[in-house]
């Protein structure tokens, strides 16, 4: 009998997985939205504007830098945003995710993949990339954070990247780079867990500060 209820669960969730993947990409919006949306609302509340577009993510193998609770860096390329194995391996060890969510979120990372916010579901103004790189490339940094300020009454705002779910939908990596002015910001990645319907942030990590 215990084999059987093994069987009947394990099949069970193989089901409700293969289901989610036949609406895979407006699962992920969905979820990404809610997910950013609470985030602006409860963790990183002094941003006034979110950028519309997400970042793309890429992978690599190794990062000579162990991400940890408190150290930060300045990073190279604020551009460019690497989830490394040994992330994946540093989450495994922590108990924070296990080795076959670990795997399929590694191998699924794919840097061609950016998303749309959704305004409807995002309780702040969002900001398009053309229009970001407009107010940050084509003038000085100080005059863009300005510019925000007198648009959306703070200098805050967040890019956040592409999402990187496990095939249930149930555990989410996050990058995400706040920024409120141009020697005051701080990068996280924000490994959270749908629990009882809602996500929670288990883990938050630091990655760069300056």
């Amino acid at each position: 009998m215990r084999i059987l209820i093994c069987i009947l669960l394990v099949s069970l969730n193989t089901f409700i997985c293969f289901s989610s993947d036949l609406s895979k990409n407006d699962s992920i919006k969905y979820e990404l939205n809610i997910v950013v949306d609470e985030l602006i609302r409860f963790r990183l509340n002094r941003v006034s504007v979110v950028i519309s577009e997400t970042m793309p993510i890429h992978r690599i193998a190794v990062r000579d830098t162990v991400i940890g609770d408190s150290l930060v860096f300045i990073p190279p390329d604020l551009t460019i945003i690497d989830f490394s194995k040994t992330l994946f391996d540093s989450l495994i060890e922590q108990e924070l995710i296990d080795s076959l969510d670990a795997k399929y979120m590694y191998s699924n990372i794919d840097s061609s993949i950016v998303y749309s916010l959704e305004p409807s579901l995002i309780s702040k103004p969002l900001l398009s990339k053309d229009e970001y790189d407009y107010l940050f490339v084509k003038n000085d940094l100080d005059s863009g954070y300005l510019e925000i300020r007198k648009r959306y009454g703070t200098s805050c705002l967040i890019k956040v990247g592409t999402p990187s779910f496990n095939k249930c939908y149930t555990k989410l990596i996050l990058a995400v780079d706040y920024f409120c002015g141009s020697l005051y910001g701080q990068g996280y990645i924000f490994i959270l867990e749908k629990i009882n319907n809602k996500w929670r942030i288990i883990r938050e990590l630091g990655t760069w500060e300056s």
